[in-house]
């Protein structure tokens, strides 16, 4: 099995992106918390995050997957980067409103292609902020 690549950041620079991207998205109304959490929490043993919306909306919680956890939970074999699945937990929230298609379909692949072009778009905003 190939072994994926971990890149990690200090949870300050992930809760200044967090609160830069909340902006940026609109959804400073939101309340939303990030959480660094063991693999065996999440709902899915094949992610790095995960997001719940709460009450209706305006409220969510981001579960990154610890990066301790990462290596000694055997996660090891894809790629990791902190910074970007918190990115695409954004974008899951920012199009919250959308109608998530069930797992397993061409409109579910179709949805996370989504998300994750917004994730990347997310991050390279922060990066070109970041640069000036």
């Amino acid at each position: 099995m190939a072994r994926g690549t971990l890149t990690t950041y200090p949870e300050p620079v992930l809760r200044d992106a967090l609160a830069f991207w909340l902006r940026v998205c609109r959804l400073e109304e939101w309340d939303v918390v990030l959480k660094l959490e063991r693999g065996d929490v999440f709902t899915n043993k094949d992610v790095s995050g995960e997001t719940a919306i709460l009450k209706q909306g305006l409220q969510a919680e981001i579960l990154l997957l610890d990066p301790v956890s990462y290596q000694a939970d055997g996660a090891a074999c894809f790629d990791y980067d902190m910074l970007l699945t918190l990115a695409h937990e954004v974008g899951h929230i920012a199009l919250w409103s959308w109608k998530r298609p069930e797992r397993d379909t061409t409109d579910y692949v179709l949805y996370e292609q989504t998300v994750e072009r917004v994730g990347r778009l997310l991050v390279q905003l922060w990066m070109r902020r970041a640069a000036t």
